[in-house]
């Protein structure tokens, strides 16, 4: 199986998936540390259409398919929602990148944080930006 974007959105979510159900139905959270990058590249994962998109005129006045500049599959990390405790109680916790900082949100307390803080958390949710 294999899934291609068919175009690039501005913002890109991964949902890591981090609960999972027994076969007695019960609820367990995976808190198992996944490794991800601060930036990606995701023309590999693109059809041929994304990488063809845009259109010029030949010499000859024909449309022919341009390839989309490599910069346009670029990712950064922006931010990253962590969950902390089980899996029925538990309590939400956030890094977001304001320019070139690292911030962390936990509630109403907003602390400045390391790229490293970040890259090493158990992040849920995963958001990247063009």
């Amino acid at each position: 199986k294999q899934l291609s974007l068919y175009s690039l959105p501005v913002v890109i979510c991964f949902h890591l998936k981090r609960f999972e159900q027994t076969a007695n139905t019960q609820s367990n959270k995976i808190d198992t540390f996944i490794e991800f990058p601060p930036s990606l590249d995701i023309s590999p994962y693109t059809s041929s259409n994304v990488i063809f998109k845009s259109t010029q005129k030949n010499t000859t006045n024909k449309t022919i398919p341009t390839e989309i500049h490599k910069e346009a599959f670029k990712y950064e990390l922006f931010s990253v929602v962590v969950h902390h405790g089980k899996m029925d109680t538990g309590h939400y916790t956030s890094f977001v990148k304001q320019e070139h900082d690292w911030f962390k949100c936990d509630d109403a307390t907003i602390t400045k944080a390391t790229l490293s803080q970040v890259l090493q958390s158990k992040g849920y949710l995963l958001f990247y930006v063009k």
